[in-house]
């Protein structure tokens, strides 16, 4: 690894105290790699791995469940804020404009009394 070290150009900006280090655990991670692919695929580990993505996928599943239920309580209840807001505003919107159409009726007959006298 040392002299593998010394042919190779500094690949990263590394004190040089380390790049022996660097080498010596990418040469182990090689080994290990290369023991893995060696390894026949069990069946046993497939259906292992198969299981635990399973039960993943279905905590991960009733999560989902449980955020969307959230949600639609959520929503539900904010539905139901607006309709209240909704109708208080209207209703103030009606009370409003009861009392403009009624100072604006009696504008108008000020100025119809204020018209005739004049004709």
């Amino acid at each position: 690894a040392a002299a593998a070290a010394s042919s190779l150009p500094p690949l990263l900006p590394l004190p040089a105290s380390l790049q022996p280090q660097l080498l010596e655990l990418l040469s182990l991670l090689l080994r290990q790699l290369r023991k893995l692919e060696m390894l026949p695929f069990s069946s046993c580990t497939a259906k292992k791995s198969t299981a635990h993505l399973h039960k993943r996928c279905t905590e991960h599943m009733h999560l989902h469940r449980r955020r969307s239920e959230r949600y639609m309580q959520l929503d539900g209840r904010c539905t139901e804020r607006y309709r209240q807001l909704d109708t208080r505003r209207a209703e103030r919107y009606r009370q409003l404009d009861g009392r403009c159409t009624e100072q604006y009726r009696q504008l108008d007959s000020r100025w119809a009394e204020r018209y005739m006298q004049l004709d």
